[in-house]
């Protein structure tokens, strides 16, 4: 299974001159006031991408009286499914993922509609 289609990527960088001051309360309820680089939202399209799990981790915590079951996923972007065939790091872009999974339920499926919830992979399908 994989999911296709197009779609676009988010990343932050700092502004090289603009700033943004907020004010922080720490939990003694002091505050302060710090100054840092306005964060500036950059978006790359991709056109017909091919995207597949590589990786799917299970992690178990358990506290006294309750427990919990979380996964983490790691996924990429290929120009196609011959191209991942060929060299599987010559990859468009990855991604991660963690949530807590229904186990009664199929998990890869899951993962993939979880995958489709994330902003600008919204319009894959699955292919």
């Amino acid at each position: 299974m994989a999911l296709i289609g197009n779609c676009f990527t988010i990343s932050y960088s700092d502004h090289p001159t603009n700033t943004v001051t907020e004010t922080i309360t720490f939990p003694d309820g002091t505050t302060e006031e710090i100054t840092r680089p306005e964060q500036v939202e950059e978006i790359e399209t991709y056109n017909d991408v091919y995207l597949v799990i590589i990786q799917v981790e299970n992690f178990n915590d358990w506290a006294v009286g309750t427990s919990s079951k979380d996964i983490v996923c790691f996924y990429r972007a290929y120009e196609s499914a011959n191209l991942r065939d060929q060299n599987t790091e010559n990859y468009l872009f990855e991604g991660n993922l963690g949530f807590a999974p229904d186990f009664e339920l199929p998990l890869y499926q899951q993962i993939y509609s979880e995958i489709k919830n994330i902003r600008g992979l919204e319009t894959l399908i699955d292919g």
